[in-house]
């Protein structure tokens, strides 16, 4: 069961990501408080957990077969592929949603964040030690 605990994150975080990224926010609720720059906010902390969850969940299928830099980079190029999917259907879907420069920099930025997050899960705690 162990081997499937962060796939299984992964997968469902990333659910969540397509639905926050194509239902029109009118259909989630009412906005119960606006925060400055929240939406970019809100990209950058998706990306930086999908980032996360994707070396974690990399980590338990590919440890010992593929080395951490070329996972890092197999993960960082699929997940900002997917954003600039997001944003091309927010754009070709024009419902309530608006596609954004801003907002693939946003994901960007969550993915190094994530990134080095994941870096540091691995290199500090024994038990998730994965070499480069």
């Amino acid at each position: 069961m162990r081997k499937w605990v962060f796939s299984l994150l992964f997968l469902v975080w990333m659910a969540l990501v397509t639905a926050a990224s194509l239902l029109r926010m009118e259909d989630v609720g009412p906005e119960a408080f606006e925060i400055p720059y929240g939406d970019k906010l809100g990209h950058f902390l998706f990306y930086a957990v999908a980032m996360f969850l994707a070396l974690m969940a990399l980590g338990e299928w590919l440890r010992g077969k593929m080395g951490f830099r070329r996972a890092a980079a197999t993960a960082f190029a699929g997940l900002l592929a997917y954003g600039l999917l997001m944003e091309g259907l927010q754009w070709a879907m024009q419902a309530g949603r608006s596609a954004e420069w801003a907002d693939v920099v946003a994901n960007s930025l969550g993915l190094v964040a994530g990134l080095y997050s994941a870096k540091g899960a691995f290199h500090s705690l024994r038990g998730l030690n994965w070499p480069d």
